[in-house]
């Protein structure tokens, strides 16, 4: 079944579907906790998304505490805030390297803008918390990249073959309409229309609707680069769309994994650590619950009195006549106050397993924590446990920026134009790869977190009110960023002045354009910023004309400076007081040659 050995694409279709079909009955375990981590988590079964009939767990009369989703969402919440931007830096490159990785910086930003990256990588962290793992393909058609989520459980890579964490095949299965796939290969319309969804023995148990059709995709990486062995399938049981070279010795996927096991290619979830935890719940509440309905009050009549039994209503000021002993009223505990401890304690516990704290689980602080100081400590005793995480979720958006880099690459050598429309300040600027030359060894990525704020509003008051104390901040600015708290459009007008200069030498160094200075531009930074970019590139082999402009223009803001002085001494002299006739006489008596 190494379908990869093949060199005609014929019956390949049959190897492969037997090969997958064969690595899901080996790993049935994965299935069966993919099925359990999605019902803990949704309450639906997995596949039933796909059937003729949509279904869902009976719970509607339950009382469910699902710890599983609170953990989750506040992860997803935590994680995803903060959006990494993927930056680009030079390694001791020349002025013209350096541009050029401005443009590829630029490139990426619109590239995850025009894909909607942010919004899948948000997808693929909740498949991450809930599976253990989370991943994207990036792919490219007629000069346009794409970035798309891959569902967990519809990847399938052979654990035996991973047992390393690095495997050498790997396999996407997708069920899509038939019309839809009509259009996309109508040579191949007969071979759909016969096909069927549940083409696997795996699927076997489901009644897919009959509209879907499986489709399978499969990674053949080349042994390294050049070697000429990857190999590329695409197609459904009975046709084989797409067998062709893949000359890449990489997966067209990035991944990102919440917690990793020592061996094989699947992670851990939040799902599979808190199992215990919320079957213990749903047992516990299911009893207590039971014994509540159970549980109601009681008279105790003695069998010797005489009470009629019928006077025993709801009416208020009810008389009961008796004889004997008379009756007495039962209500005791229904429930011992343990169970409910217990329930708490299990609850509490969980968001411990997971490591995090009272104050996000339940946006709620902790009684006695009232400083900002002390709000910060505790939080950051939640941060160092989840710090590997978060470099893990920002090296996710690096590993797709350098997907969609090696991808731009692969089709700009192919001749195939690859343009985007980057968002820069206010206006969008169209971007061509081939403008980018860059070599792949001339440049390091890094991420950071886009925002800089705070979230809530007591964070950002705290934040704001420390920036104006330490005089980062005017009150005017202070008051501006509460009511708006867009930090990136305020540093933006104030480094306009600043920004205006480096446009200046950007112009110059880039198109050997002259933008003569003006008055108001901030002259004094001007001059030392062009001063200093004129020594920096005299050393990198800038052209002669362009260092040219750049003393020119220095000097011609020199001359506007020594201009807008003259008016101020003028005014200095004329400010000077007259000097009066003993002071005129004792002048002339200075000047006076005889007298000297």
């Amino acid at each position: 079944m190494r379908w990869f050995k093949k060199q005609v694409k014929e019956n390949v279709h049959e190897l492969v579907f037997q090969l997958v079909d064969q690595i899901k009955m080996n790993q049935s375990f994965l299935d069966a906790a993919d099925e359990r981590n999605f019902r803990l988590y949704s309450g639906s079964p997995l596949y039933s998304m796909f059937t003729q009939a949509i279904t869902r767990d009976n719970n509607q009369d339950r009382l469910v505490l699902n710890v599983a989703q609170s953990c989750i969402d506040t992860l997803l919440s935590k994680v995803s805030k903060n959006e990494p931007r993927v930056s680009f830096l030079t390694d001791e490159g020349d002025y013209i390297a350096q541009e050029n990785a401005k443009k590829l910086d630029r490139y990426n930003y619109g590239q995850f803008y025009q894909t909607k990256t942010y919004e899948t990588t948000k997808k693929s962290l909740l498949d991450c918390l809930i599976w253990g793992d989370g991943e994207v393909k990036v792919s490219s058609k007629d000069g346009k990249v794409n970035v798309t989520r891959l569902v967990t459980p519809f990847i399938t890579v052979d654990e035996r073959e991973a047992i390393q964490g690095d495997p050498f095949t790997k396999y996407q299965m997708e069920f899509v309409d038939k019309d839809i796939l009509k259009e996309k290969f109508p040579q191949f319309s007969r071979e759909i229309d016969e096909a069927g969804a549940s083409s696997l023995r795996y699927f076997s148990d489901y009644i897919f609707d009959t509209n879907l059709v499986l489709v399978i995709e499969g990674w053949k990486i080349a042994s390294h680069d050049g070697a000429g062995d990857g190999r590329h399938f695409l197609g459904i049981k009975n046709a084989t769309f797409d067998f062709s070279s893949y000359p890449k010795s990489y997966f067209p996927t990035a991944k990102l994994t919440f917690q990793r096991n020592p061996l094989g290619y699947r992670g851990k979830g939040v799902c599979d650590l808190l199992t215990g935890y919320q079957i213990e719940l749903n047992r516990t509440c299911r009893k207590l619950q039971d014994a509540f309905r159970l549980a109601s009050p009681k008279w105790l009549v003695e069998t010797m009195s005489k009470v009629v039994k019928t006077h025993f209503n709801n009416q208020v000021g009810t008389i009961m006549n008796y004889t004997g002993t008379p009756p007495q009223y039962f209500g005791g505990p229904a429930i011992d106050p343990q169970h409910f401890e217990y329930i708490l304690f299990l609850y509490q516990k969980a968001f411990e397993e997971i490591g995090l704290s009272q104050l996000s689980a339940t946006s709620m602080k902790p009684s006695g924590l009232n400083s900002a100081v002390a709000m910060r400590e505790y939080a950051d005793v939640e941060t160092e446990r989840f710090a590997s995480f978060v470099k893990d979720w920002q090296k996710f958006h690096l590993d797709i920026a350098d997907l969609i880099y090696k991808e731009s690459v692969f089709q700009a050598e192919s001749g195939k134009p690859i343009e985007v429309n980057a968002p820069i300040g206010d206006s969008l600027y169209k971007i061509n790869f081939k403008d980018i030359k860059l070599k792949t060894s001339g440049f390091v990525m890094q991420s950071y977190p886009v925002s800089m704020l705070p979230k809530t509003p007591q964070g950002r008051l705290e934040w704001v009110t420390e920036a104006m104390g330490g005089g980062l901040l005017t009150p005017e600015e202070g008051l501006d960023l509460l009511d708006f708290p867009d930090l990136k459009a305020l540093t933006r007008f104030k480094n306009a002045p600043i920004n205006d200069i480096k446009n200046v030498v950007t112009q110059i160094v880039e198109n050997g354009s002259y933008n003569p200075p003006e008055q108001f531009q901030n002259l004094i930074f001007g001059v030392q910023y062009v001063q200093f970019s004129y020594l920096y590139y005299k050393n990198k082999n800038l052209e002669q004309d362009k260092l040219d402009m750049l003393t020119r223009w220095v000097e011609d803001a020199l001359f506007i400076q020594g201009k807008s002085q003259q008016p101020e001494q003028a005014a200095i002299q004329d400010e000077q007081p007259e000097a009066t006739p003993s002071e005129m006489e004792s002048m002339e008596d200075l000047t006076n040659p005889e007298l000297q």
